[in-house]
């Protein structure tokens, strides 16, 4: 390993060898632990996202919520919103994930099957409900919220795609509200009818307080829901860790 010449003492190339191993495999070695030791370390900070308002209305979000006792260092911020105003905020990095419940056209947002829905038109009076036709739906009050033109296209297409040129810009105006909630309410009231995922009015259909639209031949559109990120972007920690919550939930 090592030769003297001239009184000094040198390295062989063998000699130069093994010092280039021990520096390599003690760089590495210190990679390793440091790696080991990231992923034991605790995840911390916030993780942003954002959902329609009947995603709250699912069993996800509270299990997320019991979850997080597992993770009690990172912060959930949730922003309630509709589609659009979803992929805006993912766009601009104000977000870092969200669930939509149509596909964007932007090349830079990736869609990942997360559920599915079942959509259903409902109304409190239930012989104005029972006489919706194609020759009639033209005439039924309506009342408008954040998302419900994508849900009144998923519900026509299904039961009257003969009506090209109705949607939720040519139907009638009873009512509209900004909030979910708010919107269910009005219906319940009987101010005007309204397209909402099943699981949010089933309770009300169930105690016959609205009733749902039928047809014995024809089944209640669904829906899908998506994940959305950013393509190509290495989510922290912390996000992923959220996301695999909720990866977690689809497979159970």
């Amino acid at each position: 390993m090592f030769e003297r010449i001239n009184k000094r003492v040198l390295l062989t190339e063998a000699g130069s060898d093994l010092k280039n191993f021990i520096e390599t495999y003690s760089d590495t070695l210190d990679s390793f632990i440091d790696s080991v030791a990231q992923k034991k370390s605790e995840p911390r900070g916030q993780v942003r996202y954002a959902m329609p308002a009947s995603c709250l209305k699912t069993p996800h979000f509270p299990i997320l919520l019991e979850e997080r006792l597992k993770f009690p260092k990172i912060d959930i911020n949730v922003t309630i919103a509709a589609n659009d105003e979803i992929f805006e905020k993912l766009i601009k990095g104000e977000i870092d994930f969200g669930f939509v419940t149509k596909k964007s056209e932007n090349p830079v947002i990736q869609h990942e099957l997360f559920a599915q829905e079942q959509y259903a038109l409902v109304g409190h009076d239930r012989s104005l409900v029972k006489s919706i036709s194609s020759q009639t739906l033209s005439e039924i009050p309506f009342i408008s919220y954040p998302g419900m033109d994508v849900l009144l296209e998923f519900w026509k297409h299904i039961y009257f795609p003969q009506k090209k040129n109705f949607n939720a810009h040519s139907m009638v105006h009873r009512g509209e509200i900004n909030h979910l909630d708010g919107a269910i309410t009005m219906v319940r009231h009987g101010v005007g009818c309204g397209v909402f995922p099943r699981h949010c009015v089933e309770e009300f259909i169930l105690s016959k307080e609205l009733f749902a639209y039928s047809h014995q031949l024809k089944r209640d559109p669904v829906g899908e829901i998506f994940i959305v990120t950013r393509k190509n972007f290495n989510l922290p920690t912390r996000v992923q860790r959220v996301l695999d919550t909720f990866w977690k939930m689809k497979s159970s």
